[in-house]
């Protein structure tokens, strides 16, 4: 769900009480009657405003349902997130043992990369709350890429090596990021409530998407001017705003979860190397598994691991930033040579 959407989804809730349906529709316009939650709304909206209830009513009932959706989207949010971090998790124990059984091939392979496939599912069911320019710090990603591949001819420090390039340019944006989701209550709802008190009360500013919708409902708040209708926004903000931090936080929770799956993968190959060394001291004994892991497939399973809990967190470019943090455990097992 784009943060347009629930923007016009709130000033729906506000302003069809106060001027009806069809011309709450009429001032919102961007097409708010043909989104999913829009047409639910509105189905709503036109039995309250033919059954002829109260003002106070027919706000009250609507923004309850509208309240229930942004839960709703929430929970499936997380529920996608949950998913993601069994299926890796399952994935990770079956790799681990395919490698112990009969080593690594082409069904190894597969497993690494099938949770790339939930990144769109991710994504549906992920609010956009930022900008960002992935221009700039994919030129400097690549340019890094270029020279130490062709300084190494590593494929491994290659990427290591573009992780960290875009990392630079990309990170100074996410750190904004940060900044904005920490200090929302600050930056979009007192604005909005100094329109009850302060007869020259600021507006929302900055560039970012959701201070840019935001503004519109603040905005739309000034131009009518009435307590009653500011107070209901303040009061439709407030707890969109909180239901957004907890979506984020949550993100937080079940991306930094992931990679303790990557974790006991890497500490498994370095328990499975010093087994094969002390095999090889004694050569009376012969070594209980078949290892031959390519390069290749821990390089993919790092890519695999820091793209998904970047995308879990907040972006595809987060995960590209902290890539970099995959795969230099993979430098310290000895076998592999990338």
């Amino acid at each position: 769900m784009r943060i347009r959407e629930l923007v016009n989804l709130t000033l729906l809730v506000l302003m069809s009480p106060l001027v009806g349906y069809e011309e709450a529709i009429r001032l919102i316009g961007d097409n708010v009657e043909l989104t999913k939650g829009g047409k639910a709304l509105l189905t709503m909206a036109r039995h309250y405003e033919q059954s002829g209830i109260s003002y106070d009513a027919y706000f009250e009932f609507l923004n309850q349902r509208f309240s229930n959706m942004v839960e709703d989207w929430r929970r499936m949010s997380s529920e996608v997130n949950l998913s993601v971090l069994m299926l890796t998790t399952a994935l990770i124990m079956l790799e681990a043992l395919m490698i112990m059984l009969i080593g690594a091939g082409l069904a190894d392979s597969i497993l690494v990369i099938a949770p790339l496939m939930l990144i769109p599912l991710i994504h549906v069911n992920q609010l956009k709350l930022y900008d960002y320019d992935y221009v700039k710090p994919t030129v400097i990603g690549f340019a890094s890429a270029l020279i130490l591949y062709l300084s190494t001819r590593s494929l491994g420090y290659t990427i290591l090596a573009f992780s960290l390039g875009f990392s630079i340019l990309y990170m100074p944006q996410f750190l904004n990021f940060i900044r904005l989701i920490t200090n929302l209550e600050r930056k979009i709802m007192e604005p909005i409530l100094e329109l009850t008190w302060n007869p020259n009360p600021r507006e929302i500013t900055g560039s970012s998407i959701i201070e840019r919708e935001f503004s519109r409902i603040r905005d739309i708040a000034y131009s009518i001017g009435a307590p009653y209708f500011v107070t209901r926004a303040a009061r439709v903000v407030d707890s969109l705003v909180f239901q957004i931090r907890v979506m984020f936080r949550d993100n937080v929770v079940y991306g930094l979860l992931i990679p303790i799956n990557y974790i006991a993968l890497i500490e498994f190959l370095k328990f499975i190397n010093s087994t094969i060394s002390a095999t090889a001291v004694n050569a009376s004994l012969a070594s209980p598994f078949n290892y031959h892991v390519p390069s290749i497939i821990l390089l993919a399973s790092a890519l695999t691991t820091s793209m998904l809990t970047g995308k879990v967190i907040h972006s595809i470019g987060l995960g590209l930033s902290i890539m970099c943090l995959f795969l230099i455990p993979l430098l310290t097992i000895t076998p592999i040579r990338m």
